[in-house]
């Protein structure tokens, strides 16, 4: 099934803000809980393409920190391919 999104491109920043926001193996399952992603961890580059997203009425936004488990390099060469 294939689905509409937009993707979201940006710098990371330092890792010290942004390892709690990185998907890996041992979070990814709470991740994909409803409502996880509380917008207080969220840096104000995600929430603002969260709002824009819903202003353009589209449903699916990919995030590559968030949508790609970073220590896992069988998912990383899948989802980059």
């Amino acid at each position: 099934m294939h689905h509409r999104y937009v993707a979201l491109s940006y710098v990371w920043g330092d890792a010290v803000h942004s390892s709690k926001l990185r998907a890996s193996r041992s979070n990814i399952t709470d991740l994909h809980v409803l409502g996880s992603l509380k917008s207080e961890h969220l840096p104000a580059t995600i929430e603002d393409a969260i709002t824009i997203c819903k202003r353009l009425d589209q449903r699916f936004l990919w995030v590559d920190s968030l949508c790609v488990v970073q220590d896992d390099a069988v998912d990383q060469k899948e989802q980059i391919n």
